[in-house]
């Protein structure tokens, strides 16, 4: 029943995507935690939803998150002697 329903919403993005193809819309992109399978422990997902709906057009497994993170230790202004 999955099957059907997932090719369903894919006949269904085609056909929108045929109609307004030249509609813009916001993408977004984010990679959460969260148990999508139901056995108990969180994977980190990578999810992409655009529209004003915030329709979800893919939703993956992922390994890590394609971000990294630095604080550099700016000190603007100011002489130490």
């Amino acid at each position: 029943m999955c099957a059907t329903i997932t090719a369903f919403r894919v006949a269904i993005r085609i056909q929108i995507a045929q109609t307004q193809a030249a509609e813009k819309i916001t993408v977004y992109e984010a990679y959460i935690r969260m148990d999508h399978d139901g056995d108990g422990i969180a994977e980190l997902r990578r999810v992409v939803c655009g529209g004003n709906a915030y329709t979800i057009l893919e939703n993956e497994a992922v390994d890590q998150h394609p971000y990294s993170l630095t604080c550099p230790s700016w000190t603007s202004h100011k002489n130490y002697r």
